[in-house]
């Protein structure tokens, strides 16, 4: 008998398969909910308070109320004040209890200040959902019964400026809520990284803490236990307070951008019967020149007083230089020299100020000016409609915003300046000592550094102010544009059109020295060499070229047929005429579009230099062509043999 010694394992084999399945479903159960019991640990280790994240995952239940949310919140906040008033008194005896470190303390402490924070963060932001709630409903009512504006019409164009100055301010409030928008975003990535980092050492250290047996290590591990809690509150309740941001940002955009929607509207009703009338600019140019006269007054005052100052300056040079004379005779102490250079410093401070407020006084008189030629422009299209008038207004406005934008950055370069020198100037005044001098000279100095910077201040808003009636005029203008019927838009594409071709006929290639008479006198200038003489030159040329050529074969025909010419003759004769006609066509171009034959000086040499080189066997063929015409050795028809070749002439060409 054989015995088949396999037949155990195959008989258990079912068992064991069966166990191994057992064990990998029990392991992958375990995996599965890993994630859950990590989140019920996490939440069970941290303290009851509002806003904490990791709680334990429950029934789906109602959202509390913003009122609810608040109150929970501020009930957290005030046990984290607690808990920072007694962080605060935590003594040496009582943090070796704890089996703390210093740094360790001051962790604690700083993530208690975190917490703290997070709380009046999330406090705000319910506070404020709950008010944009409030306006947009107030907003919604407001919108859906709006017929019309209590004035009557025509609006003039001040009340329509100003909707759109509250339609600008509504725009630039969303595009701050888009960079508010990326920084709490950031922010929340910040505190989900950190919740992420903080969560797996709470496991690890609750594991730490069942096994040990020791005490003093047991008070250790507890110790750290509950600070990788706190960590964990912190980050949840900062990720709490983000996404609660989010949602107060999110709120205001939806609240703006209706209100938005709602100007919009007001400003259509409105421009629909609005005009801007000669009264209203009249009026503008003359509020404009009062403001003019008065900045003019302001100007003549800072002129007398920086020629003042500079009179006091030379003085007081003249005094420095006389005592240091005297003090190198010895007659003069050396206390003299210090005030007097003292004093010296204080008028030269002075005399800068007044510079700068002179300067900036002269930019408010180009400030008025360009407010000037703003209204008068806007004035004078305002019944325009065509779109490239239009547009060429908005172009040439991009360049006036150009133009602020770069006396704004002169503007803040020296605001900074000015802050800085008086941050400088106070910290020196409050080290003061008597040994540093007069006291009343440095708050001269500082008083003369704060005149700059409310001088800088004020132009900084004249340049807001021109930008925002740039602002409003460009919105007008994309308004008119974007309202065009379609018909005026293709007239004004043809008009385009048509512009671009003139400009491109007429551009100016290179110009060329000339003498040109004027009132029968010659004087040198220069003559432009435009496309459109070029093409005009280039297509009398081919005309040319193209009835050379035919009256050159007429005559050819008429040689031979009529004047019975042998073909050698009429072949010269052919090539003579063909040869002269190019020439007075070239020449009868040249002098049609008004080309100085100077243009062809430099392309004739390099025409000489390239035929000297390139075309040498081109010009030995040429005249060996003409020669050959003209001499006859051979005609046409004639039987020649070249080297062994036998061949026909039946054709002689120069």
């Amino acid at each position: 008998m054989i015995i088949d010694s396999s037949y155990p394992s195959r008989r258990f084999l079912p068992v064991l398969s069966r166990l191994f399945l057992l064990a990998a479903t029990v392991l992958l159960c375990a995996a599965l909910c890993a994630p859950g019991f990590a989140v019920a640990q996490g939440g069970g280790l941290l303290p009851k308070a509002g806003g904490d994240a990791g709680k334990a995952e429950q029934a789906p239940t109602a959202e509390p109320s913003i009122e609810e949310q608040i109150a929970e919140a501020r009930e957290g906040l005030k046990g984290v004040e607690a808990d920072l008033a007694a962080a605060d008194r935590v003594g040496d005896a009582h943090a070796a209890e704890l089996a703390a470190r210093p740094d360790e303390l001051e962790e604690r402490r700083r993530l208690l200040g975190d917490l703290a924070r997070s709380f009046s963060a999330r406090i705000s932001a319910l506070d404020r959902k709950k008010e944009i709630a409030v306006r947009r409903a107030k907003l919604t009512a407001e919108a859906e019964a709006w017929q019309g504006f209590p004035e009557k019409p025509p609006y003039p164009i001040e009340f329509v400026d100003r909707i759109r100055q509250e339609l600008l301010a509504v725009q630039l409030v969303l595009d701050s809520l888009d960079a508010e928008k990326l920084r709490e975003e950031a922010a929340r990535v910040l505190w989900e990284d950190r919740l992420a980092e903080a969560e797996p050492e709470v496991r690890r250290l609750t594991e730490a803490l069942e096994g040990e047996k020791d005490q003093s290590k047991a008070n250790r591990l507890q110790w750290l236990l509950d600070l990788a809690k706190l960590r964990v509150r912190s980050a949840g309740v900062g990720l709490n307070a983000a996404n609660t941001s989010l949602e107060d940002i999110v709120a205001r955009t939806e609240a703006n951008s209706a209100l938005l929607a709602f100007l919009r509207r007001k400003i259509e009703a409105a421009r629909a019967d609005s005009s801007f009338t000669k009264k209203e600019l009249d009026e503008k140019l003359a509020r404009i020149a009062k403001s003019r006269a008065r900045i003019q007054a302001d100007l003549d005052a800072a002129a007398k007083r920086q020629s003042r100052i500079g009179a006091d300056l030379a003085e007081i040079r003249g005094s420095l230089e006389k005592l240091k004379a005297a003090r190198a005779a010895g007659r003069a102490g050396p206390d003299t020299d210090a005030r007097l250079e003292k004093t010296l410093e204080t008028r030269e401070t002075e005399y800068v100020t007044a510079a700068l407020l002179m300067e900036s006084l002269k930019n408010y008189l180009t400030g008025t000016n360009a407010e000037e030629r703003i209204w008068k422009d806007r004035y004078a299209i305002s019944q325009e409609t065509d779109p490239a008038a239009l547009t060429k207004v908005h172009r040439r406005n991009e360049v006036g915003f150009k133009d602020l934008n770069l006396w704004e950055h002169f503007f803040i370069s020296r605001l900074e300046l000015a802050l800085t020198d008086i941050s400088g100037q106070k910290r020196k005044l409050a080290g003061w000592k008597p040994a540093d001098g007069d006291r009343a000279e440095a708050e001269a100095v500082l008083g003369f550094y704060e005149e700059r910077l409310e001088t800088l201040r004020q132009g900084l808003e004249e340049v807001n102010e021109l930008k925002t009636l740039l602002n409003i005029w460009q919105a007008e203008i994309d308004e008119r544009r974007h309202s065009v019927p379609i018909t005026e838009r293709a007239l004004s594409f043809l008009k385009v059109a048509h512009g671009f071709a003139r400009d491109f006929w007429g551009f100016e290639l290179f110009t060329l020295e000339d003498t040109i008479v004027v009132e029968g006198e010659e004087i040198k200038g220069l003559r432009p060499i435009t496309v459109a003489k070029v093409l005009q030159a280039l297509l009398i040329l081919g005309f040319g070229i193209w009835a050379s050529s035919l009256i050159a074969r007429a005559v050819h025909k008429v040689a031979t047929s009529r004047f019975k010419a042998e073909e050698n003759v009429a072949a010269l004769l052919d090539k003579a005429l063909f040869t002269i006609l190019i020439v007075s066509v070239v020449l009868l171009a040249i002098s049609f579009v008004q080309i100085p034959l100077t243009a062809f000086a430099f392309a004739g040499g390099a025409l000489a230099i390239g035929l000297g080189f390139g075309a040498q066997n081109l010009i030995n063929n040429f005249i060996s062509g003409i020669i050959l015409l003209l001499e006859r050795p051979i005609k046409l028809g004639d039987i020649v043999d070249v080297e062994g070749i036998r061949g026909r002439v039946v054709h002689i060409g120069a």
